[in-house]
């Protein structure tokens, strides 16, 4: 909760849980509380995160319920968790980036996803395997950036076998394998 009758920021997380919590079953039609649980070790954290991935979900957020709430600022006061976050979950592919799509916000001027494909030397053809837009920091997208900014073709290469989901802003020359982990495949 951020605001009641004035803004709440500056509160810790514990307090503003309090005040959501009194004032939920007011809304309770339209207002649903997540799971949370309180942890001591990094063994209840596990235990919890293994819970909520059988649940369906791609993993934690943990908070410092000590902490008001900071708009837009990194910080260790509220870190995500996910499965493909931990070295003993996940399993990997060499994949090459093939397209690229603008980002926005602070990723404006910059990519901010990139089309993956796995070359097929059967057909001898790239085949679109998925999107990815996550895990890099800024630095890393701004050295990717660059790094492509000369290895685009004007439209789609005929070697490209593409998904009609997959469509890319800019089109690249296949130049460098990224080995990519993933906590689960799926076949669309």
């Amino acid at each position: 909760m951020l605001y009641l009758n004035g803004p709440l920021t500056h509160l810790p997380l514990s307090e503003r849980r309090k005040k959501l919590l009194e004032v939920q079953p007011s809304f309770s039609s339209i207002i649903s509380l997540i799971c949370s649980k309180e942890c001591e070790s990094v063994e209840e954290i596990d235990g919890f995160l293994q819970e909520a991935i059988k649940g369906g979900t791609e993993g934690l957020m943990i908070k410092d319920m000590g902490t008001g709430y900071f708009c837009s600022r990194r910080s260790w006061d509220w870190v995500k968790l996910k499965k493909d976050y931990l070295n003993k979950l996940g399993d990997t592919l060499d994949v090459v980036p093939i397209g690229g799509n603008y980002g926005a916000g602070k990723r404006t001027g910059l990519f901010g996803a990139y089309l993956l494909a796995i070359y097929n030397p059967d057909m001898e053809v790239y085949e679109t395997l998925c999107k990815i837009g996550t895990g890099f920091s800024d630095v890393v997208l701004e050295e990717t950036h660059k790094y492509f900014a000369d290895k685009a073709v004007p439209n789609c290469p005929r070697e490209y076998r593409v998904a009609s989901q997959d469509e890319a802003d800019v089109w690249f020359t296949p130049s460098i394998v990224w080995e990519v982990k993933g906590a689960d495949f799926q076949v669309q």
